[in-house]
């Protein structure tokens, strides 16, 4: 190998060294932060970590973060109405998710690629967001479009679903 190789080796070699990745220590990073209780409702907050997780009921919320030991009750997400299906190829339990804002009945339908009529299902008084499920354990494999609608046709959605 010649002087300029063995150089050029030594000088890289240098640089590396001093060029290292930068190195974090683990930390909660908190520019504010309190807590508080009244009326038996306690909430504990920092800043510093998104929400990842959210549990929910008629009334209050569950979620995770840095200081957030039980249940607290939030301001409510503010969302469109909307709604899902999944999983996608479905087993034998469809999950259909709704999000509900002013849209309360909503309607399900599931045509075969054929066009058969294979499931239908009303939903009324739905609120916030709720999860039902639909069994499709006695429902042939093949592909289905599961219409989800509202009267009002505010939500009008169709979707492609896979049977495994």
């Amino acid at each position: 190998m010649n002087r300029f190789g063995v150089l050029l080796m030594i000088v890289f070699a240098c640089w590396l060294r001093e060029s290292r990745a930068q190195q974090l220590q683990r930390a909660v990073v908190s520019a504010d932060g309190n807590s508080g209780t009244v009326s038996g409702y306690s909430l504990s907050a920092t800043v510093g970590q998104a929400v990842y997780t959210t549990g929910t009921s008629t009334n209050y919320y569950i979620t995770q973060g840095f200081q957030q030991p039980s249940l607290i009750t939030i301001i409510e997400p503010s969302y469109q109405d909307a709604a899902d299906a999944y999983p996608n190829p479905v087993g034998n339990e469809l999950t259909v998710k709704f999000y509900v804002n002013k849209v309360k009945k909503y309607t399900i339908e599931i045509f075969s690629v054929m066009g058969n009529l294979v499931h239908t299902e009303n939903f009324y008084n739905l609120e916030g967001i709720e999860k039902h499920y639909i069994d499709f354990s006695e429902i042939p494999r093949g592909l289905y479009f599961i219409h989800i609608f509202s009267d009002n046709k505010i939500v009008n959605r169709v979707i492609k679903i896979e049977k495994m």
